[in-house]
């Protein structure tokens, strides 16, 4: 194994192995150190100013090793503490929408709505000038929006009928409990920010602090957009799907009133450059179809999730995805070009 780094794409960010990189290093130093002491002592017969001179060049070359050795040990300690974190930030977020899935599940909704939430929020964080990771921590938080639905009993999440004032107020109780299932960790601000604000409207009737406009977190405004969007072209057990037409009309009539008019501005032209996938499955997830009658929206050139059976609509094999964690980097499709709108 190399003394001062790893080429092994199994050793790298391994606390065992930077473990073992270090203590060959310290033996490595300590051979150094002998064999200085030794040359020190050879040399001793010289004349004083040869014998300075080999202690000098013998100092200045242990001690460029020694802090080769130094950085070293530093950099393994650090990707292994790095690989380590990320493991554990992973292995949470990856509970957080698992229990997600979980709460939407009790609604009636597939893990694909999550998935298509995630992804359109990641899409117009990056339309509206975040950086890739950045906006990609915005599809993350935006997964965790309903996870509060936990805490809110089967037979008002899955009601046909109309809810009553008791139901509707029971149900929103959902930003409280998500906000509080999410702690106090600094890691998951965003998650936080987004589970109790997704319902806040833009003009300040919304729920439940009635906040308006930009004091809404942007996070969670994002999320309204893309969270109303997929639940208006999916069938819920108290609604049909709308077409891609009637939902894009009724965020645009509903920009200004409920949502961010930019946001909604964003989102509508991601969709007419036909960057925004999966909708034409979403009406799907019940087992009904709805018509795509919008003339100038693209159609998906593949689906966006793996796995699953494969449909026909209108003439297209397309793959219907029942549950994956799986999916494409919906950055993929915007990597390189142009975008507009500022931050």
């Amino acid at each position: 194994m190399p003394i001062f780094s790893s080429n092994s794409p199994t050793d790298r960010g391994s606390i065992h192995f930077a473990r073992r990189r270090v203590r060959r290093r310290e033996a490595f130093g300590l051979f150094l150190w002998v064999a200085a002491v030794l040359v020190a002592l050879a040399t001793a017969y010289l004349p004083l100013p040869a014998h300075l001179g080999v202690l000098a060049i013998g100092l200045l070359a242990s001690g460029i090793i020694f802090l080769k050795l130094g950085r070293a040990n530093l950099a393994d300690t650090e990707e292994a503490f790095d690989t380590s974190y990320a493991r554990i930030l992973r292995a949470q977020e990856d509970l957080l929408i698992r229990v997600s899935i979980q709460s939407e599940s009790r609604d009636g909704l597939s893990s694909e709505h999550l998935h298509r939430v995630r992804e359109n929020a990641t899409l117009i964080a990056y339309e509206m000038g975040f950086d890739i990771e950045d906006a990609r921590a915005i599809g993350k938080a935006a997964v965790v929006h309903d996870i509060g639905k936990a805490g809110i009993a089967d037979s008002i999440l899955g009601k046909s009928g109309k809810l009553t004032r008791e139901d509707y107020e029971e149900i929103k109780k959902h930003t409280f409990i998500g906000e509080k299932m999410l702690g106090q960790s600094p890691l998951f601000e965003l998650e936080r920010q987004v589970a109790r604000h997704h319902h806040e409207w833009w003009d300040g009737t919304g729920y439940p602090d009635g906040i308006t406009d930009t004091n809404i977190p942007l996070a969670a405004r994002i999320t309204a957009v893309v969270d109303v969007f997929d639940s208006l072209v999916t069938t819920r057990p108290y609604k049909e799907a709308w077409s891609l037409d009637e939902s894009l009309t009724y965020l645009q009539q509903k920009a200004g009133l409920q949502f961010d008019p930019d946001v909604v501005q964003t989102f509508v032209r991601l969709v007419h450059q036909g960057k925004v996938r999966g909708w034409e499955t979403a009406g799907l997830e019940r087992g009904k179809a709805f018509p795509a009658s919008s003339e100038n929206v693209r159609p998906v050139a593949t689906p966006t999730l793996h796995g699953g059976s494969e449909v026909v609509i209108g003439g297209r094999r397309m793959r219907v995805v029942a549950t994956s964690d799986d999916y494409e980097d919906p950055l993929e499709s915007v990597r390189g070009t142009d975008r507009t709108g500022v931050r």
